[in-house]
């Protein structure tokens, strides 16, 4: 269930600024093949990854502070609380046109069985890509922060025209919600 779309979550200054730290990172790596066989797409990858948090490596340090606040604005902008929040992975992705993301469902680390997981996708950069959650299609776009259930089924589709589409997908865990 899509809880929130939040269009204009940041500044495009901000997001211009975690783009150029993330663009001149050395940290991408590919992410293990998820692609498999069925792959009607026609994708030669999954992308690269920053998986930055939790991490005890002082060099993603500064990307990791960058995710926190966006992730802390998210959840102060959002209509709804939530109580006992705690942050569980953070994961940069970077799709060219010739990668994407399989349908699949977001985990945490640590969590308690009495936790729920939530899932927020940022966008940091204009792009013809977008998200399918569940049923819906929702398109990129620079600022747009879209926040769910992370046992929703969910796949990232690359850009078309645009060279590079890059999000943020945080997770963290909570007790309570409210709306």
């Amino acid at each position: 269930m899509i809880y929130d779309i939040i269009d204009d979550l940041l500044p495009k200054e901000f997001n211009a600024i975690c783009e150029n730290k993330l663009m001149n990172s050395h940290r991408w790596h590919f992410p293990p093949n998820e692609i498999g066989d069925d792959n009607p797409h026609g994708w030669e990858n999954n992308g690269l990854v920053i998986r930055s948090y939790p991490s005890q490596d002082n060099n993603l340090f500064e990307i990791n502070v960058l995710g926190s606040v966006i992730l802390e604005t998210c959840i102060a902008k959002h209509a709804g609380t939530f109580s006992n929040i705690c942050l569980e992975r953070l994961v940069w992705n970077r799709y060219d046109r010739k990668s994407g993301c399989s349908f699949h469902q977001d985990s945490g680390s640590g969590i308690q069985s009495t936790d729920v997981l939530m899932s927020m996708i940022y966008n940091l950069n204009d792009n013809d890509g977008h998200n399918i959650i569940g049923e819906e299609k929702i398109p990129s776009k620079n600022g747009r922060c879209i926040l769910f259930q992370s046992t929703d089924w969910h796949n990232a589709m690359p850009p078309v025209e645009y060279p590079t589409r890059l999000t943020l997908n945080a997770v963290f865990s909570y007790s309570h919600y409210i709306k």
